[in-house]
C-alpha cells in the first residue's frame, strides 16, 4: 500500500507559520525532488456530469473535464501491512481508557482494550488492537475517536485519513471494479467529519482480501486523486492580445505569441490544454507523483516548496530552511489581496487559521482553478483543482481559513 506517513490528502498541519504584518515566515523545509508520471489519467468526456465550462475573464473561455489520477502499480505495497495502533500523546493507559470511554466504546471493547498489548513512552502511550475490535467499532465512536486521534502525527492512519466528498463516493465506486464485498467493506469504515467523509482503516480491509489484484484496486481507488483537464477555447473572433497580457506573465508573451495566433487561424476555432502556456515547472510536473525515495535524498516537497517554484525554470532548492523560504517569500512577494477575484496567474494562494497558522498554499491559474500539490509524500500528485473542491478539506471545526493572497514582484513590474 502506499508509503504510510504520505498517505494523506491533504496533510493540514504539515506547515506551522505566521504572517507578521508582510513578513512571512514558513517553518517547514521545502526541497527540490524529481518527479514520476502517473499510472492512470482518466479522462471521461462522454458524460455531461464530467464536463462544464469557467466563467469568462481576461483568460477567456475555459472548459473543464473531472478525471481521475491514480498511483503507479510499483508504488503499492499490498503484502506489507501494519499492525493497528493507537497513540495517546501526553495520557497514561488510565486516561486513555477515559477517552475511549468518552468516546462510546462498548464495556466489552474498553475491557478488550484494557487487556491489549500497551507500550508506555515518554510522549505517552501506544496499544495495539485486534482487526475485530476496530472493525466492529460503532460509526459514531469510530468518528469520535479517530477525529481524536486524526490531531496527532503519530497516529498516521488517522491523521492522513483519506478524504472525500460525500457526493462523490459513489461515483468513485462505480468506476473501480472492486467486488460487492470490498465496497460494503470500505462503505462500513468511512467516517464522518465536518462535511466530508474519511477512511482511515486501509490495512484492516487488505487482510480481509485474498486475491493480490482486488488488494491493488482497492488501494488505487481509495486513494485516486480527482482534478481537471483544462482546456483554453481560441477562436478567430478571440481577442488574443487580451490573451497574452494575461497567459504571458514571467517575460512568456513572445513565445506564446505564435501559438495562439495560429490557433486564432484556425476556421471555427479550436481547444487547447492551457498547460502548453504554463511555466515548464507546472509543464514538467502536472499529474504526476514525486518518486517514492524523493524524500529520503532531498527532504519535502510539498504544497509551499510547489508555490515557490511555479515560475521556475527549474525547480530552485533554495528553500531548505524556514530562514530561506521566509527570505523568499519577503524578498520576491508582497500581499496583493484577500479575495479569490483579485488573483491573478502565478499568485500564491495561502489558507491561514484564526491562530495565524499557514495550513496550506496553492498558485492561482484561471477562474477558481488553482494548480497544488495536497501534501508532501510521493502518492500526492501534482493537480489543478477548483477552489470549492480544494477548500473543504482544509476547513477545520468551527474554522474556515482566510485566504491571502502574494504576488511576485518581478510579475507585477512587467
Amino acid at each position: 500500500m502506499p508509503p504510510k506517513k504520505q498517505r494523506a490528502e491533504n496533510n493540514k498541519p504539515a506547515l506551522r507559520a505566521r504572517l507578521f504584518g508582510p513578513m512571512l515566515v514558513l517553518l517547514l523545509v521545502l526541497p527540490i525532488v524529481s518527479w514520476m508520471v502517473a499510472s492512470k489519467v482518466k479522462e471521461r468526456t462522454d458524460d455531461a456530469r464530467f464536463v462544464s465550462y469557467g466563467k469568462p475573464g481576461p483568460w477567456g473561455n475555459m472548459e473543464y473535464v473531472r478525471i481521475a489520477i491514480e498511483l503507479p502499480d510499483h508504488y503499492i505495497d499490498v503484502e506489507n501491512l501494519d499492525p493497528n495502533d493507537w497513540f495517546f500523546k501526553g495520557q497514561s493507559k488510565k486516561e486513555a481508557l477515559g477517552i475511549l470511554k468518552q468516546c462510546g466504546l462498548t464495556e466489552t471493547q474498553l475491557r478488550a482494550v484494557e487487556a491489549s498489548e500497551w507500550e508506555n513512552v515518554p510522549a505517552g502511550s501506544r496499544v495495539f488492537l485486534s482487526d475485530d475490535l476496530v472493525w466492529n467499532l460503532k460509526g459514531d465512536s469510530r468518528a469520535k475517536l479517530y477525529s481524536f486521534l486524526g490531531q496527532h502525527e503519530e497516529n498516521v492512519d488517522q491523521y492522513n485519513a483519506f478524504v472525500y466528498r460525500p457526493d462523490r463516493v459513489e461515483e468513485r465506486l462505480a468506476y473501480s471494479g472492486l467486488n460487492s464485498v470490498s465496497i460494503s467493506m470500505f462503505k462500513q469504515l468511512l467516517y464522518p467529519q465536518e462535511s466530508l467523509l474519511r477512511f482511515a482503516d486501509v490495512d484492516i480491509v487488505l487482510r480481509k482480501i485474498n486475491d493480490r489484484e482486488e488488494r491493488m484496486r482497492f488501494v488505487k481507488t481509495v486513494s485516486r486523486r480527482s482534478s481537471l483537464l483544462v482546456k483554453l477555447s481560441v477562436t478567430p473572433e478571440t481577442d488574443v492580445e487580451g490573451l497574452l497580457n494575461y497567459w504571458g506573465g514571467g517575460g512568456r508573451a513572445k513565445d506564446l505569441r505564435p501559438l495562439l495566433e495560429s490557433l486564432a487561424r484556425v476556421p471555427g476555432g479550436c481547444k487547447i490544454d492551457i498547460a502548453h502556456l504554463l511555466p515548464p515547472f507546472v509543464r514538467q510536473r502536472l499529474y504526476t507523483y514525486p518518486l517514492p525515495d524523493s524524500e529520503a535524498h532531498f527532504g519535502r516537497q510539498d504544497c509551499h516548496w510547489t508555490s515557490l517554484n511555479f515560475w521556475n525554470d527549474n525547480a530552485g532548492r533554495g528553500f531548505d530552511s524556514p530562514e530561506a523560504a521566509a527570505s523568499a517569500v519577503e524578498a520576491g512577494y508582497f500581499h496583493v489581496a484577500d479575495a479569490l477575484e483579485d488573483a491573478q496567474l502565478g499568485d500564491i494562494i495561502f489558507l491561514q487559521s484564526q491562530d495565524g497558522n499557514l495550513i496550506h498554499s496553492a498558485v492561482f491559474i484561471a477562474d477558481d482553478v488553482v494548480f497544488t500539490k495536497n501534501g508532501s509524500g510521493p502518492n500526492q500528485p501534482w493537480i489543478y483543482m477548483k477552489m470549492e473542491d480544494m477548500l473543504p478539506f482544509y476547513d477545520s471545526p468551527n474554522e474556515t481559513p482566510r485566504l491571502l493572497i502574494y504576488r511576485r514582484k518581478s510579475v507585477e513590474l512587467q
